[in-house]
């Protein structure tokens, strides 16, 4: 067994990958899902559409949102919070050894 190690769940990008390949003929940058992320965000209905838009209260629920990479959550002390998978190094590779939560 190797060591192990936080990531970003790839299933956000493997599901972005084969529309963007068909409407670019290239890959996405890796960071693209956060672009995608953002944007989502920032068309939330509950966040848009609030009074006030985008409410400290509305951005700081404990649920947080289902972002392109996972859920995510922004604290009220300003930081934020991720649910990363937890990867183990094999010979070549890494596998996926638990789950994404928060």
């Amino acid at each position: 067994a190797g060591a192990i190690f936080p990531a970003v769940d790839d299933a956000g990008y493997n599901a972005l990958l084969p529309e963007y390949q068909a409407k670019f003929g290239s890959a996405p940058h890796k960071l693209a899902t956060i672009a995608y992320t953002a944007t989502i965000l920032a068309n939330a209905g509950s966040l848009a559409n609030g009074t006030p838009k985008y409410d400290r209260a509305q951005l700081t629920l404990p649920a947080g949102f289902n972002g392109r990479d996972g859920v995510f959550r922004f604290l009220a002390d300003g930081r934020s919070e991720y649910a990363l998978v937890i990867k183990q190094v094999a010979i070549g590779s890494a596998s996926l050894a638990e789950a994404a939560k928060l």
